[in-house]
């Protein structure tokens, strides 16, 4: 597996924390997408979220993070109905995540992930 490295800039809008990708970055790989999927651009700029609204961070931990962090990512695009996206990996994202009281993934996993696009049709 070949992985990249990128960067990304952390946004905090509680109760949600995500890395805003650049806008180039998420058009790149859109383009990448084979048009028969007939797939549709992301509601939201390209980001990896990293704490989710449904998340529980006790008030007393809960802080804004406005820092530029570093991504490696897998550049396959994975499609995984109805979404297209990458696997990515970040120490930043579990330094953040661990310093709000949270577990280093989300779920079961073992990486996190850029969505690029759906195939939704609402």
């Amino acid at each position: 597996m070949q992985v990249y490295k990128t960067f990304a800039h952390v946004v905090s809008n509680k109760p949600k924390i995500v890395a805003e990708l650049s806008k180039d970055f998420g058009d790149y790989y859109f383009s990448l997408i084979p048009k028969y999927y007939y797939a549709n651009r992301q509601k939201h700029s390209v980001h990896v979220t990293i704490v989710r609204s449904f998340e529980v961070v006790p008030d007393n931990l809960w802080k804004s993070f406005s820092d530029k962090i570093v991504i490696y990512y897998d550049p396959t695009i994975i499609f995984g109905i109805p979404y297209f996206y990458l696997n990515c990996w970040s120490k930043d994202i579990i330094n953040i995540r661990r310093e709000l009281g949270l577990s280093k993934y989300r779920f079961e996993r073992s990486s996190y992930h850029i969505t690029i696009g759906n195939t939704k049709t609402s």
